[in-house]
């Protein structure tokens, strides 16, 4: 292109110069700009500079166009259909950029607010996970007998358990007297389990007594003697025509 007109003109014959011809190049460059009032101003300024510095030919070729020019488009049907075809074209992609806009716009919207949710749980499992941790590591960080202490509490709720519990009741000697003879003489004491159980209480005994007096009195039991029968003792009498009294032999 020339510094001074499209290059549409350098490259076509002046005979064949027109307003449609013009356009139609001009569409196929990177600088198109889709406007009307912007190209056609562009060739009455190209048309201008032909008349002063181009070729003979060149200069009568753009004289003929230029008186043409005023209200060519409504003129020349090819040339409106052009531009109409060409302004549509650009509505339609300003509409297609205006609803792909407003759709990532839309989908950048709602991608927010469900990025937002999302984050949010994240945040609100995060600290129900961290609360956990806290009262688990807070458990295990007590004292020892915290678990006993749980376990007792337990077993409060359905009883005291079973207890063993010794009662010592007070010692009773027992004495059987055995003729002039007493038998030997033993502290019985009784010692008590009770074991306390949800259903009923159960008393075991266990009786002992006390084995240091019972060499003296199993001596003193040797001697004595025992009535077994009344034949016995009547084997046994002797009666004596000098006494009165009734002797054991």
């Amino acid at each position: 292109m020339s510094s001074k007109w499209c290059a549409y003109f350098s490259e076509t014959e002046p005979k064949e110069y027109s307003f449609l011809n013009f356009y139609k190049y001009r569409s196929k460059q990177v600088d198109f700009t889709f406007s009307f009032q912007k190209e056609s101003y562009k060739l009455q300024m190209d048309f201008d500079n032909l008349e002063k510095d181009g070729l003979e030919e060149s200069k009568k070729t753009s004289s003929l166009l230029k008186k043409k020019f005023k209200g060519h488009r409504d003129t020349f049907c090819d040339v409106n259909a052009f531009w109409n075809k060409i302004e549509l074209n650009g509505q339609l992609q300003d509409q297609l950029q205006t609803a792909e806009i407003e759709a990532v716009s839309s989908l950048i919207s709602v991608s927010k607010k469900t990025f937002a949710t999302t984050i949010r749980n994240v945040h609100s499992a995060i600290e129900n996970v961290n609360d956990t941790l806290d009262e688990i590591d807070t458990f295990f960080q007590g004292p020892p007998n915290v678990v006993k202490d749980a376990s007792r509490k337990r077993r409060s709720v359905k009883g005291t358990g079973s207890k063993s519990v010794k009662r010592n009741k007070s010692s009773k000697k027992i004495v059987v007297d055995a003729g002039n003879h007493p038998v030997p003489s033993m502290n019985i004491q009784r010692t008590s389990t009770i074991f306390n159980t949800d259903d009923a209480i159960v008393d075991v005994g266990q009786t002992t007594c006390d084995e240091s007096e019972l060499p003296v009195e199993a001596e003193k039991a040797e001697k004595s003697k025992t009535i077994f029968s009344w034949e016995h003792v009547v084997d046994k009498l002797k009666i004596s025509d000098k006494s009165d009294h009734d002797v054991l032999g």
